[in-house]
């Protein structure tokens, strides 16, 4: 465009100079003025009000102004949140009370689906049109509130993959497998090897999706009840707690109670372990002891569960829940395949976690610890 206009005028003197600059300047404000005008529209599927509001940027704006609309459904992932953050930052109560329909276009922000609120819409485009605005959007990114989200989203993965990995090396999980496996190979005689094999990973199978059932229920009810950033806090604050816990059961074990199934369970969880002789008693063993482990296992998984509450979506958080109790049950086979091929003894694992949990309480403490304080920081 501009080589063109520079081809035009040729100058040949100061005052064309002049000349070809004015137009350049014109030349580039019309090109500013051309860019369509960003609208962001909140709606909610099957609102009738809404619908109202979409049928007027169908048929009286959107073919008759140059503008750019972009319309969010409040109950995907985080749109309801994005609606409240704006309306914020706007000082548009009426958005806050009643939200949609909500639309946010540059500097103004209108609720409803009333005739002068239609009206008030279309006054602001034609007002807006020939400026160039920020788009809603981009006002959005620049709010303190949203970057300190954004940090938070960045920290979810490393701290899920963390946590993740500290309670898989959980003292209370190894001893249950290792004593319902060593049952197994005190009484079997025949296929001992298949036996150990498909039981271990039965168990395995069976805690696996009971973790996972009970994080997307827990997720859910977050969700659900719309305290993300409560909850937020309370994670920071149960992560502290934990860590604390642990690192005393590493420094002090006899002091106060240990973060640990309580000693009035154990006869009963030997019971269950000693009593499968197959692969299915291995899942239901497998189940049954999933709800038992909860107060030793439970801690860091509620955390991340907080953490997810807060920073993803469904979907999103769906696969996270699975990645972790995917790297949370990873020592089952682990320890399964060692006992099967008698790489080791159930003796030496036993030996070996009563050995190093002390070492096991600290570094889940620590790590837990500096995720709390961390979490409290955001």
């Amino acid at each position: 465009m501009f080589s063109r206009i520079l081809n035009i005028v040729k100058p040949a003197s100061r005052h064309n100079h002049y000349v070809c600059l004015l137009l350049l300047l014109l030349a580039s404000a019309t090109a500013a003025a051309a860019e369509d005008l960003p609208v962001l529209l909140f709606y909610e599927e099957g609102c009738p009000h809404c619908g109202k509001v979409n049928d007027f940027f169908e048929t009286r704006v959107a073919d008759f102004y140059p503008v750019e609309i972009v319309e969010l459904e409040i109950h995907e992932a985080d749109n309801a949140r994005k609606m409240i953050q704006l309306a914020r930052a706007y000082g548009a109560q009426a958005i806050i009370e009643h939200g949609t329909p909500a639309t946010f276009i540059a500097d103004q922000a209108i609720q409803g689906d009333a005739e002068d609120d239609l009206r008030r819409i279309e006054e602001v485009i034609r007002a807006k049109i020939y400026t160039v605005c920020v788009s809603p959007l981009e006002r959005l990114e620049e709010l303190p509130e949203y970057q300190a989200r954004d940090l938070r989203r960045e920290l979810t993965i490393p701290s899920l993959i963390g946590a993740a990995i500290v309670d898989a090396v959980n003292p209370c999980a190894f001893a249950v497998l290792t004593l319902m496996l060593g049952s197994l190979l005190l009484v079997s005689k025949r296929h001992r090897v298949r036996r150990i094999i498909m039981s271990g990973l039965a168990f395995t199978a069976a805690v696996f999706i009971c973790y996972v059932l009970m994080g997307l229920g827990l997720f859910g009810a977050l969700r659900l009840s719309g305290l993300q950033d409560a909850i937020y806090l309370v994670a920071g604050i149960l992560a502290v707690l934990v860590g604390i816990w642990n690192l005393k059961d590493a420094f002090m074990p006899g002091v106060l109670p240990n973060i640990e199934v309580p000693k009035a369970w154990h006869g009963r969880i030997e019971k269950i372990s000693t009593a499968v002789t197959s692969p299915a008693g291995a899942f239901i063993a497998g189940g049954l002891v999933s709800w038992i482990l909860l107060p030793c296992t439970s801690g860091p998984y509620i955390v991340v569960l907080g953490m997810l509450g807060d920073s993803a979506g469904r979907s999103e958080a769906t696969g996270l829940i699975l990645l972790y109790n995917l790297i949370f049950v990873l020592p089952f086979p682990a320890i399964t395949f060692a006992l099967a091929f008698g790489l080791a003894r159930p003796w030496q694992i036993e030996n070996w976690r009563r050995k190093h949990k002390g070492k096991l309480h600290f570094a889940t403490g620590l790590f837990m610890l500096l995720l709390g304080l961390l979490l409290l920081l955001l």
